[in-house]
């Protein structure tokens, strides 16, 4: 019975460590090491009710539905008390901004938007952007995330989620100036990802990123209140992989690769590292500086293997950035080797047939010996081609060339190729045929031939002693 009791309390936890770790995973939720910088941070708790908050910076670009009805109210807020209240007419919005100057490459705001309520009409409800003054009737706004009369939160035409009249939202945006790219976060959730920057009022090459001036939120068109709330807008650190190359661009078999990226941003690097695959394991080597540039090497590897490799970067706040992978394929262009060619007999004759050996080296990286084309010129003067054929024993490669007549100039040469299409062109070789005793086996015969005649004339002059 205990152990039951003791089984049914370990299931029990399970359970909950399952459900708990579900809802931990459920969504995007942002965990980021980034270091904000603040450029300001508003709660409308330091202003007086009924106010619109001048005091802190704001200004009232578009007074909407009158300068009456664009103040802090103490009855509705996120946290603690007070929010700032908007309310707009119909083609006419009530639009507050808060200017500010920064160069940094990422910005970003943070803001609570509450709707009162909806009415299905064509006009948003509120608004929420970086923005810039053109002129005293228009604004310029940078991918405002706008909170539509239909109930839906959108960005640059795409819907991110719906949302219910009378309940906070936390929206949080982050704009990349050099890529001109944002992500958008509606309490906490990403919901808008690496999005194309646009614009409202002429177009984005006129009124750059870089040239925004202030971040708005407003209430567009339609007469309806509609509330604001811990204001933030930031800064974010960037390191930013610049460029990436690699020396050579088509390596040998038998060449390192050197791989070097270059970092930019408003932030150090910490430590960067260069990360390869040839074989399914990723493989980290740690880039080491030489002047603007982090190096770092990726051994040679044999001919066709297929490496990938990306750079990871961390800057001084812990933030870490990561590049695309690249891949290149591994070459070879060396042609083999022909080390020596050998026949035998040396000197054949007419009844001889003569075998062909070729030492064909690659290195064992290399792409490998494909063929061995065999060319030789016969006794009518014609040219052949044959193959060569490889023997595992000796590791040579072989040819027999047939009995040729007396006197005929055999010549040959070889062509080697490897698996990658190199070629190697041998030198020319040739014999010539000999007779059936070859002229090295006739002159020994005469040369015995003389001796023996000079020691039959030596006999035949000695003095018969009998005579005497």
């Amino acid at each position: 019975m205990k152990r039951l009791i003791i089984f049914g309390i370990v299931m029990a936890l399970l359970l909950i460590i399952a459900a708990t770790l579900a809802t931990s995973i459920s969504g995007e939720v942002i965990k980021s090491t980034t270091k904000e910088t603040i450029l300001f941070g508003d709660d409308f708790e330091g202003y007086d009710v009924g106010t619109f908050p001048s005091s802190g910076g704001w200004e009232l670009w578009f007074n909407g539905a009158g300068n009456e009805y664009q103040i802090i109210m103490d009855n509705v807020s996120a946290s603690p008390t007070k929010s700032l209240q908007l309310l707009g007419l119909d083609g006419w919005a009530a639009f507050a901004a808060k200017r500010f100057t920064t160069n940094a490459l990422k910005i970003g705001f943070q803001v609570n938007v509450r709707v009162n309520e909806t009415r299905g009409g064509v006009h948003d409800n509120a608004r929420v952007s970086f923005t810039r003054w053109i002129s005293p009737c228009i604004s310029r706004e940078y991918a405002p995330v706008v909170f539509e009369d239909d109930g839906t939160i959108g960005s640059n035409g795409r819907i991110l989620q719906s949302y219910i009249p009378g309940k906070w939202y936390k929206v949080t945006f982050i704009l990349d100036r050099p890529s001109d790219t944002y992500c958008v976060w509606i309490d906490d959730v990403l919901c808008g990802e690496n999005l194309n920057l646009t614009t409202t009022s002429l177009p984005e090459t006129e009124h750059p990123s870089y040239e925004i001036e202030a971040f708005s939120v407003s209430q567009c068109y339609n007469h309806i209140m509609v509330y604001f709330d811990d204001v933030k807008v930031f800064t974010v650190p960037t390191l930013r992989i610049e460029s990436i190359a690699r020396t050579p661009m088509a390596p040998n078999y038998d060449e390192d690769v050197v791989v070097s990226a270059t970092f930019t941003g408003d932030v150090e690097v910490d430590q960067a590292f260069l990360s390869y695959t040839y074989d399914l394991t990723w493989y980290n080597v740690s880039m080491s500086k030489a002047d603007s540039m982090s190096n770092a090497t990726i051994p040679s590897q044999p001919y066709g293997t297929l490496v990938q490799y990306k750079i990871y970067a961390n800057d001084t706040n812990g933030n870490w950035v990561v590049s695309s992978i690249y891949s290149y394929s591994v070459s070879d262009l060396i042609p083999p080797e022909i080390v020596e060619v050998k026949w035998t007999p040396e000197e054949p004759t007419q009844n001889d047939t003569v075998k062909v050996a070729a030492n064909i080296s690659e290195p064992v990286d290399a792409s490998g010996v494909s063929k061995i084309l065999f060319s030789f010129k016969d006794c009518f003067g014609q040219w052949w081609n044959t193959t060569m054929t490889y023997n595992d024993a000796s590791d040579l490669w072989n040819v027999i060339i047939s009995q040729q007549p007396h006197n005929t100039t055999v010549q040959f040469y070889i062509i080697a190729y490897d698996n990658a299409g190199n070629t190697a062109v041998g030198e020319y070789y040739f014999y010539t045929i000999l007779p059936e005793f070859s002229f090295s086996a006739v002159l020994l015969l005469a040369l015995a031939s003389i001796t023996l005649t000079i020691m039959i004339t030596k006999k035949a002059r000695l003095p018969n002693k009998s005579c005497l």
